[in-house]
């Protein structure tokens, strides 16, 4: 099973969300408007700090504050299976320039435009949850990772 993340972005002025859509070889439902996501590359990359950062900057060329840990499920897919975390950030800059090949596409959404998307537009339903649990406040507490020696 894989562990990978993904991430509430709201505006500076929280009144909008940052969506990306990406080429997926793996599956058509992939190629909708999702929250940014990834997984951490490298062993010594945690997902709570370098990880989501390099992924929304790659995506998106947006910078963020990353706020907390606001979701957790087990993602199934037909392709794969993964423990997905979903974390909540604030964008620092505004301006969406996209370095990654596989994105076909990334902006943001007003909540009135992120909230009437139909769910044959977007990867899950669940990403409005997530969402509505970040503007409401609600965040799970981290123990950030911890590395033991050998």
């Amino acid at each position: 099973m894989n562990v990978t993340f993904g991430c509430v972005v709201l505006s500076k002025e929280k009144d909008r969300i940052l969506l990306v859509r990406e080429k997926s070889e793996k599956h058509k439902q992939l190629e909708k408007w999702n929250l940014v996501s990834g997984k951490a590359d490298d062993p010594d990359e945690f997902i709570f700090d370098k990880a989501i950062l390099r992924e929304i900057q790659e995506e998106t060329g947006i910078d963020v504050e990353v706020k907390g840990l606001i979701g957790v499920y087990e993602s199934i897919t037909p392709v794969d299976r993964a423990v997905y975390f979903v974390f909540g950030c604030y964008a620092k800059t505004v301006e969406v320039t996209i370095s990654d090949k596989a994105v076909l596409d990334a902006k943001f959404f007003s909540f009135d435009e992120f909230w009437g998307i139909s769910t044959d537009e977007i990867v899950h339903e669940d990403m409005k949850l997530v969402t509505k649990n970040f503007i409401d406040g609600k965040y799970i507490d981290v123990i950030r990772s911890v590395k033991y020696g050998g």
